[in-house]
């Protein structure tokens, strides 16, 4: 469930790398490639949705300290890279990133880039 942007490309392969979404800069909003499905190591390949569900991810905040509910809109968070918020307020990048459609340790998630 972590924001991930684009950080360059992998050559021929056709393969974009990402790194975690740094919400603090507004130009890294044009780079936001959707939420990674999946644990993704260091130099390796994996999955992101840019549309869809994400299910299996905590959804209810507390990693942020907030407290998120059913129908709260997430924007990419101002200072913790990778991380989500729904106070569009203190959001840097203004985009609308995600839905919570359930709210639980193990949760999920409508990514809409």
């Amino acid at each position: 469930g972590a924001v991930v942007m684009a950080a360059g490309a992998d050559g021929n392969s056709g393969r974009i790398n990402v790194a975690l979404a740094d919400g603090a800069v507004a130009a890294n909003g044009f780079r936001i490639m959707g939420l990674a499905t999946e644990s993704i190591a260091a130099n390796q390949a994996g999955n992101i949705a840019h549309f869809g569900g994400v299910r299996g991810v905590d959804t209810r905040g507390t990693a942020v300290g907030e407290t998120w509910a059913a129908g709260d809109i997430l924007y990419p968070h101002p200072t913790i890279p990778g991380a989500l918020t729904k106070n569009e307020a203190s959001a840097v990048i203004k985009l609308p990133l995600a839905l919570v459609l359930f709210a639980n340790a193990n949760g999920t998630l409508f990514v809409r880039r």
